[in-house]
């Protein structure tokens, strides 16, 4: 019976889209689940046969499969260590260099290590979290924004040294390459596979290649002399996407052509993000939103 019952966690496993090194320590997680299951069947008086039966039917339909299979992290543990721990030493070794270098205290530098602490825990402790792939994306991405953000609001952040660029540059590709990798695992049985990886490949790379220049544009624009309340032109279509992305994702587990549909709808609201540029293209006199006089 143990064989059947291993065989039946191997098959799952396989259907997952985790590292093969991952896998060991998700088929042993698992297989212990279904073993505690068929001992509470054994207790009920249940032969092993009929336990060892019930208890597999009870693991795929009533332990929810595919939450279980959402919540395996499609990335090695050891990857996210050297992302955050990577993460430590540029942002602590940045604002030494700036505070000694330039005698500028840029104390908003330090809060990338709140970005590269989430990315620990969730490499440290994911077993004890529920829907990690899902905290993991948020967290992948908060932290690629952190450093995108802090590097742009002020000149000295961003050094003066070839090293620098390397650095930030190969930190911001490997976040960017672990949260592609993240996002767009799912199991190879489920029928919306395809569209739910085209719904997220085209909402992550669209807002990547927008919103980033858009981040170091406003704010030279603002260095020269422009008022802060074109920023209004920033995050309303940036909050706007956002919220468009979740209800695409919450479309996609019922109505997947029609959230792929939808992505005509992200093109729009990223392109907002440089409407001050169309309006003058276009000669079209804006003012700043609500703070327009």
């Amino acid at each position: 019976m143990d064989h059947k019952v291993e065989e039946f966690v191997k098959k799952l496993v396989d259907e997952t889209d985790v590292q093969k090194e991952e896998r060991d320590g998700l088929y042993n997680k698992w297989l212990n689940q279904v073993y505690r299951i068929r001992d509470e069947y054994l207790k009920q008086g249940k032969s092993l046969e009929d336990a060892t039966h019930d208890a597999m039917e009870t693991f795929e339909k009533e332990g929810k499969r595919r939450e279980r299979l959402a919540q395996a992290i499609p990335v090695r543990k050891e990857w996210l260590v050297l992302l955050a721990g990577v993460g430590f030493l540029f942002t602590i070794g940045q604002y030494l260099y700036v505070l000694i270098g330039e005698k500028v205290a840029l104390f908003h530098l330090l809060s990338n290590i709140v970005g590269h602490s989430v990315v620990l825990f969730l490499a440290l402790y994911r077993p004890f979290l529920r829907q990690r792939k899902i905290w993991l994306s948020l967290a992948l991405l908060f932290h690629v924004l952190l450093l995108i953000g802090n590097a742009a609001v002020h000149p000295a952040a961003r050094g003066d040294h070839p090293l620098w660029f390397i650095g930030f540059g190969g930190m911001v590709l490997f976040n960017v390459i672990l949260l592609y990798r993240t996002v767009l695992a799912y199991p190879k049985d489920s029928r919306t596979k395809t569209h739910r990886r085209i719904l997220h490949l085209v909402n992550i790379t669209l807002g990547l290649i927008t919103g980033i220049p858009a981040v170091f544009v406003y704010w030279f624009m603002i260095a020269f002399g422009m008022p802060a309340q074109i920023l209004f032109y920033f995050f309303v279509p940036l909050i706007g996407w956002i919220l468009l992305y979740i209800a695409q994702v919450l479309l996609a587990r019922r109505y997947p052509k029609a959230a792929v549909s939808s992505l005509a709808l992200t093109v729009i609201m990223l392109g907002l993000l440089w409407w001050p540029w169309l309006a003058g293209y276009f000669q079209l006199e804006i003012g700043f939103g609500p703070f327009h006089e």
